[in-house]
């Protein structure tokens, strides 16, 4: 995934970062008997935010040894996810998620950019997408799976028909996400294997705008098979090092093992009680919207008028009291 530099949160500037030679268990920069095997999310308190940015700017610099055969590129990247459901909400009661990512830093042409991921307990499929202007059944109309390509739908619709009990084209928008995400990225021979990442989180359907950020501490379990021993030892005990860190200057910080639709759908539904009804009426929803509009558009109103026909009393009583004077 190609990543855009730029200033994050007005306190971070990108940089690159280059290691060589091979993995040593003697690194006296690192806690001995410190081992991470697993992610790590943080929510954090917005008033921690500029010291928590300061943090991460340090990262590369405090925990990443020059004799490691690791590189590493930070840069910002920023995506909408829109997380997909029926109506009784199946995939949520199963911790199922199903995600429509866009990419926003890449360019049209690039496969990438769109993608559908389905995300369970035992694995974690990932399919593309393409744009097709002629629609040949019912799927094709469907904003989410006509967009999925031909030759991977089959395979999509079988797999998600497992966890419904409705429909597949039952399924829509229940939660929507825009990120703005500062990783520093931890590659080994050009691939990714974990991540640290600063990120920004708006929630912005079905409801008020919630803001969110969160610190993340990611593996990508698939490529650290290729890690040898020391090297995943390492990475592991770096993890370690840097969460033990943070945990000590930002204890008001809230940890939680995962992280995804469950845990967003819970801020959601606590900062806007009522989300859950508009959601499965969005009619009822879009009304409201209309008649909150209308009802601002006419004060605006109300005010402008107001003053105009007020304007003229006013200057005529100022007028008339200075030729008294006088």
């Amino acid at each position: 995934m190609r990543l855009k530099r730029r200033v994050f949160l007005g306190a971070i500037t990108s940089a690159m970062l280059v290691c060589s030679a091979a993995a040593t268990e003697d690194n006296e920069t690192l806690t001995s008997n410190c081992v991470i095997d697993e992610n790590k999310y943080y929510f954090i308190d917005l008033y921690d935010l500029p010291a928590v940015s300061s943090f991460f700017g340090l990262i590369p610099e405090r925990y990443f040894s020059k004799n490691m055969a690791f590189s590493g590129l930070i840069g910002e990247r920023n995506k909408i996810s829109k997380y997909y459901d029926n109506p009784s909400r199946d995939l949520l009661a199963q911790n199922v998620e199903l995600i429509n990512t866009v990419y926003l830093d890449e360019p049209e042409y690039r496969a990438d950019g769109d993608t559908v991921t389905l995300v369970s307990k035992d694995s974690t499929q990932l399919y593309g997408t393409k744009k097709y202007k002629r629609k040949i059944n019912k799927f094709e109309k469907h904003e989410l799976v006509g967009k999925i390509k031909r030759k991977e739908r089959p395979d999509f619709i079988s797999r998600l028909n497992n966890y419904l009990s409705t429909q597949v084209d039952s399924i829509s928008v229940k939660l929507e996400t825009r990120h703005s995400e500062l990783s520093l990225l931890y590659l080994h021979y050009g691939e990714i294997t974990a991540s640290t990442t600063l990120e920004q989180i708006n929630i912005v359907n079905y409801g008020m705008l919630k803001t969110i950020v969160i610190f993340k501490l990611e593996f990508n379990k698939k490529n650290l098979e290729t890690l040898n021993f020391n090297e995943r030892k390492y990475l592991s005990r770096v993890f370690c090092d840097i969460s033990g860190e943070f945990e000590e200057k930002f204890p008001s910080a809230l940890q939680l093992r995962n992280f995804g639709y469950k845990e967003l759908n819970e801020l959601a539904n606590k900062s806007f009680p009522i989300r859950t009804f508009f959601q499965n009426n969005p009619v009822y929803f879009s009304i409201g919207q209309i008649v909150v509009l209308t009802l601002i558009g006419g004060l605006f109103l109300y005010l402008v008028f107001n003053r105009y026909y007020k304007a003229p009393i006013i200057r005529y009583s100022t007028l008339k009291q200075n030729s008294k004077e006088k």
